[in-house]
Formats: structure tokens, sequence, C-alpha cells
């Protein structure tokens, strides 16, 4: 898991289990990913209907994104 990226992350991991340890700083994680989930798994029913009419959009634009071909990778 990143928290403001690796270096801040990282940083700011070995603060906290310097001073309360690393069994609960890793704890603590644990329960931010926790509350990540259930915030995130909140707002899914949201999410979904703004995927679904993206989704509706983009048939009516044409279908099926291009893919990529090996060609178009290597250019």
């Amino acid at each position: 898991m990143m928290l403001m990226g690796m270096a801040i992350g990282a940083l700011l991991g070995g603060a906290l289990a310097e001073r309360l340890g690393a069994p609960l700083t890793v704890a603590i994680g644990g329960m931010a990913s926790l509350a990540g989930a259930c915030w995130f798994g909140l707002q899914l029913p949201k999410i979904r209907v703004e995927a679904r009419r993206l989704i509706v959009a983009q048939n009516v634009a044409g279908g099926e994104p291009v893919e990529m071909t090996a060609q178009a990778v290597e250019d």
C-alpha cells in the first residue's frame, strides 16, 4: 500500500513504528486499509451508475475500443 508516495509513506511508517512500535503501526495500517475498502464499497453504487453511462456512450459512439497491436506498441 502506498501512502502519499513511497518515500513519504515509508518515512511516516518508520516514524510511527519508532514511536508506537511495529505491531501497532501495522495494525493502524490494516485498519486504514479496511476503512478505505469500506468507503470504496459505499461509493461503488455511485461509481457503477457512472460506469454504465460511459459504457452505453461508448457503444453509441462506435462500439469496441481500438485494440493495440504489437506494431503500435513498438512505435
